[in-house]
């Protein structure tokens, strides 16, 4: 649902919607889903004829309540996978002569699993708040400045319960290895990005045949992402998983990681008649991934064209080639997304050693690995030619190019 509107100075526009889906899992025993709400509002004022502000809001809702797991004993049942996806016999029955659940040896029963073996949650709001002003101070100017903020809070749980097996007579003789002890873990996560962009646009036509038009902005990120797992074994009422309510074993983890980047970027366009082209791009970057010494880097691209189309000496065979255009470029872009976010800091781990001493499992520190002291943006260099062409009215159009692109 939507709805939109507004007048000389002011308008908005705002959406609603909602979506459920069922998992493949039999209704019968384990209700998987998932829903999510979407609420969406972009707000513009006109304050002058020159100044803008604006505002754009967006709140995603998500819940997912899927099959357990045992990711401590062989992750039998991946989120990503289905837990029909396992080793089962296909002569062993769902429920042996006395009604319990059947089983082969330590194989155990996907529909015990699904039907007793617990349960796993994730909830998920992600909120969007932009701000934006637009000036246009005079008619070849155009100013634009925003500020974002993305909050993302998920709350996850897994619970597993114990699954017994059982023998002919029908009495426990023991438990599934996945599910033994039985076991609660709570995990939060809150991820915040920030993003300020400002970049002002200048156009202007000369004597009525140069077109030339320039861009120059700035650009910072910031990103941080939190983390909290508690987890408790042993729960005292197998189907009541709340850690309070466990006696076993207790465990905690927790983290933070972020990262920033810097940039300022500029962009330069020129065309003679539409007939010949040409522009320029650039960008200064710098990310905090990388040693200050290489945290920053240029990265340069140019490219011409020519509308051979719009020559005069083509105007006796436009009518068979309506188009006929000739491009190449040049041009380096970065890239700085790894999966760490400190790789050239050296880390060192601690944890409890695979030995006793004096009872007790000490606390020992590991030596860090290599890192790499040359550690900076991976730059993509591609040089391209390219030729666009159009027949019948353009109702036939191609392109051909060729390009080399060389990362390093």
């Amino acid at each position: 649902a939507s709805i939109t509107g507004g007048s000389e100075k002011f308008d908005y526009y705002s959406s609603f919607s909602f979506i459920k889906q069922d998992g493949l899992a039999n209704k019968d025993l384990f209700d998987e889903y998932y829903k999510r709400y979407n609420f969406m509002t972009n707000l513009n004022y006109h304050i002058k004829e020159w100044i803008t502000v604006g505002t754009k809001v967006s709140i995603n809702n998500g819940n997912k309540h899927f099959p357990p797991n045992d990711p401590q004993f062989r992750n039998s049942f991946p989120e990503d996978g289905t837990i029909y996806q396992t080793n089962v016999y296909s002569t062993q029955p769902v429920r042996d002569p006395n009604g319990n659940w059947g089983h082969e040896g330590s194989i155990f029963n996907p529909a015990q699993m699904l039907s007793e073996g617990g349960y796993q949650t994730r909830h998920v709001n992600d909120m969007w708040m932009t701000g934006l002003v637009k000036l246009t101070p005079v008619k070849e100017v155009s100013i634009n400045v925003d500020y974002s903020f993305n909050n993302k809070a998920t709350k996850e749980m897994s619970y597993l319960a114990k699954q017994p097996f059982y023998n002919v007579a029908g009495e426990v003789m023991g438990y599934y290895g996945g599910s033994n002890p039985n076991r609660v873990t709570r995990t939060n996560y809150d991820d915040r990005y920030y993003v300020f962009n400002a970049y002002a646009d200048y156009t202007k036509t000369f004597a009525e045949k140069h077109y030339f038009k320039a861009m120059l902005g700035f650009n910072q990120e910031h990103a941080q992402y939190n983390s909290v797992s508690a987890e408790r074994r042993n729960l005292i009422i197998n189907e009541v998983p709340y850690i309070n309510l466990a006696s076993g074993d207790r465990f905690a983890y927790d983290g933070i990681n972020e990262y920033a980047i810097r940039g300022a970027f500029s962009r330069i366009n020129y065309s003679y008649a539409d007939r010949y082209l040409v522009e320029f791009n650039g960008r200064y970057d710098g990310t905090s991934k990388f040693a200050q010494r290489d945290r920053f880097a240029f990265f340069p691209s140019v490219s011409v064209g020519w509308r051979v189309d719009n020559e005069p000496f083509f105007e006796p065979i436009k009518k068979t080639i309506n188009q006929l255009k000739f491009r190449a470029s040049y041009g380096n872009l970065g890239n700085q997304n790894i999966d760490l976010y400190y790789p050239y800091i050296a880390t060192m781990t601690a944890a409890e050693v695979n030995y006793l001493i004096n009872g007790d499992r000490p606390m020992s520190v590991y030596a860090p690995g290599l890192v790499s002291s040359t550690l900076t943006w991976e730059t993509v260099t591609q040089k391209n030619f390219g030729v666009d062409f159009g027949f019948l009215d353009n109702r036939l159009n191609g392109s051909f190019d060729f390009y080399t692109r060389d990362t390093k």
